[in-house]
């Protein structure tokens, strides 16, 4: 049975070319996502954990698992929640921040200013070695906060704080 609107599982072809930009974008290993399945539910790439080839898995579900990656002007995007799932594994595009105000100001969705060795485009940004989520960067503004508005503070807290 068919649902409109439910994911379809990823073609060959679009699951290598989201391993491909991956590895190509993050130098995330290709192997560390073969476990995983993927689909396409509107317009975005999902990945599932989960056994699919279990009757019901998937049967006229909206999503399956996390959305990874979504089409954007700039290029597929990478979610936030994806990228703190994986971004552990990131060995390029990766953006340290270096202080509190610096954290304060991405998780509150703002600019942090500057030169950052990295490529043009998504990053994975990191504080204290733990995954934040996507960053935008250019090199004329700096590193432009992704996060969703679910995911921002704009408390003053520290938000690794014991």
């Amino acid at each position: 049975m068919r649902c409109s609107g439910s994911p379809r599982p990823a073609e060959p072809h679009e699951v290598e070319e989201f391993l491909d930009y991956l590895e190509n974008r993050f130098g995330i290993s290709r192997e560390f996502l073969r476990g995983y399945s993927v689909f396409v539910s509107g317009g975005s790439l999902w990945v599932f954990s989960g056994d699919v080839s279990v009757p019901g898995a998937v049967s006229c579900a909206e999503s399956i698992g996390v959305r990874a990656l979504k089409g954007s002007g700039k290029g597929p995007k990478p979610t936030s929640a994806f990228l703190r799932l994986v971004g552990r594994h990131a060995t390029r595009n990766v953006v340290d921040l270096e202080d509190e105000g610096q954290l304060l100001n991405f998780m509150g969705g703002g600019i942090i200013g500057g030169e950052f060795p990295v490529d043009p485009g998504y990053v994975v940004v990191r504080f204290g070695g733990e995954v934040l989520g996507c960053g935008l960067y250019s090199p004329r503004l700096g590193i432009v906060s992704q996060l969703p508005s679910h995911m921002r503070s704009s408390s003053s807290w520290g938000v690794f704080q014991e």
